[in-house]
């Protein structure tokens, strides 16, 4: 029974950007190509979840003189389904 109702995180790479640092973060999705119970019907769904902070290059102003600095953006990282 735990076999059919088991909803594992499947992690991948993924690529923000140049402008954010780090680049590639670790992202989860719940895996949804079965069904997860028993009999069939439900689907698996996120649970919990992590914010990681990151850093992303941000520049203001279109003319010569331009002011740029990292500001830091939130990203919520799915840990449980």
């Amino acid at each position: 029974l735990w076999t059919y109702s088991f909803c594992p995180v499947v992690y991948t790479w993924k690529d923000l950007g140049v402008r954010f640092w780090p680049r590639y973060i670790k992202e989860g999705n719940c895996f949804s190509e079965r069904s997860c119970s028993f009999p069939e019907g439900m689907s698996c769904k996120p649970v919990k979840s992590v914010t990681k902070i990151f850093l992303r290059w941000y520049c203001q102003g279109f003319l010569r003189q331009k002011y740029c600095t990292w500001i830091q953006v939130q990203y919520p990282v799915i840990t449980d389904c």
